[in-house]
């Protein structure tokens, strides 16, 4: 992609709607493209909430919602540093740190529940060893 990076991942001054702009004249590159994202968000969580505005309008993408898929391209381009980084080693224990387990979660013996895409773990909040939920 010969174009310049930006810094962020949406544009704070665009609106994505339904019917915005012309329909593409091959969606289907506009879906493929939206998947292979949506697997990037494993390592960049950063995107995901760009992605998933965009992924709202695949049954009908327009140029305006393909132009906000470029936009999220330019930021990781600009952004290839960022990101989470899973080692290849023998350790699997998660690590979640919290200064307030809100009111509005539902305890189930005794776990709090914390999303990890596209992992669900829970921690106990006793002693016992953490769990994780395929």
């Amino acid at each position: 992609m010969n174009s310049k990076s930006v810094d962020t991942v949406m544009d704070p001054n665009v609106k994505i709607l339904p019917n915005q702009g012309e329909p593409l004249s091959d969606p289907e590159k506009c879906r493929r493209l939206v998947g292979k994202l949506n697997y990037l968000i494993v390592t960049r969580p950063d995107i995901s909430f760009a992605v998933s505005v965009v992924s709202q309008f695949l049954n009908s993408p327009r140029e305006d919602h393909w132009n906000a898929l470029i936009r999220i391209l330019k930021y990781i381009k600009g952004s290839t540093g960022k990101g989470l980084l899973y080692g290849h080693n023998n350790h699997t224990k998660v690590v979640c740190y919290s200064d307030d387990i809100g009111q509005d979660l539902h305890l189930i013996e005794d776990q709090l529940p914390v999303i990890v895409s596209p992992l669900v773990i829970t921690w106990s909040l006793g002693r016992a060893r953490n769990k994780v939920l395929w």
